[in-house]
């Protein structure tokens, strides 16, 4: 897919994200969310950071509140030259476009996905939404307790409070705010392994029932072994999702541990002609 070219002053005075503490309530039948975002960053000045479709509501730094401006698109920070914490917190709705967090329906149903590549996580969290400014991302979501919730990492824990519940994933490495992934919604996921990675196929569960994953699996665990090979470095993650969406624009995204693929390009089988299969392989390999 085309990249698009980031328009942004978040870069002006901000040398350095060192982690992003992402916490989500969100809200699956009312389409909107609640959050608070802990950046932890170093700037020479005052901070901005890309921020669309959001209403911010307080920022701080130390439990002490820090004047800000929103002009919609762009988070203005009077913090001056700072290091350290900014606690803020903002809720937004999700999306129909096919960015940001977006509702993507099947049926009488629907999971929530995001798709993030090149400068769409602004559309989620304030951050600075550059691909060199790569951090650690912790990432906490709470919602209806009977959804599952799938991100870059496994999961660490997972607390019921009443018809709620929260999960809570691993840290990742570090990287850019594109590759950060987060799907809410009734998911069936199998489970397979690759060496000591886990991995899984995930599909929207629909009346339609159970899908052929095997192909999926077979894929992914060919193309893992030629990579790791060639590379000689085994896959940085413990898991890899393969998510099917079913309303998505591009065949296919690489969040890094939750690649994300057009519906129909993971419902294969030995039976499906061997064009489409090439579909798959085509964009499973770069």
């Amino acid at each position: 897919m085309p990249l698009q070219v980031a328009t942004t002053q978040s870069e002006k005075n901000v040398q350095e994200v060192r982690e992003y503490d992402l916490f989500l309530d969100v809200d699956f039948s009312g389409l909107k969310y609640r959050g608070k975002v802990v950046v932890d960053l170093e700037s020479i000045g005052d901070v901005s950071l890309d921020a669309v479709g959001q209403q911010i509501s307080s920022v701080k730094s130390g439990g002490n509140k820090v004047p800000f401006k929103h002009s919609g698109k762009v988070l203005e920070i009077q913090s001056g030259k700072f290091s350290g914490p900014l606690e803020i917190d903002f809720s937004g709705r999700v999306s129909d476009n096919f960015t940001g967090l977006y509702k993507a329906s099947y049926g009488d149903g629907y999971i929530l996905s995001t798709h993030l590549e090149a400068v769409q996580a602004r559309k989620v969290l304030p951050c600075v939404d550059h691909p060199a400014f790569k951090a650690v991302f912790k990432v906490r979501v709470r919602t209806d307790a009977d959804l599952s919730v799938i991100s870059n990492m496994p999961i660490e824990s997972e607390t019921r409070q009443g018809e709620k519940k929260t999960v809570m994933f691993k840290k990742t490495p570090k990287m850019s705010t594109y590759l950060l992934y987060l799907g809410v919604g009734k998911f069936v996921q199998e489970k397979n392994r690759h060496g000591e990675t886990e991995l899984y196929a995930a599909y929207a569960d629909r009346p339609t029932g159970k899908i052929n994953t095997e192909f999926s699996f077979d894929a992914t665990r060919k193309v893992l072994d030629f990579y790791e090979s060639y590379f000689g470095i085994p896959f940085q993650l413990p898991k890899l999702h393969n998510i099917a969406v079913p309303e998505f624009a591009y065949g296919a995204m690489e969040n890094w541990g939750a690649i994300t693929y057009r519906e129909i390009l993971l419902h294969v089988d030995k039976d499906t002609s061997v064009r489409a299969r090439k579909s798959v392989a085509h964009v499973a390999t770069p």
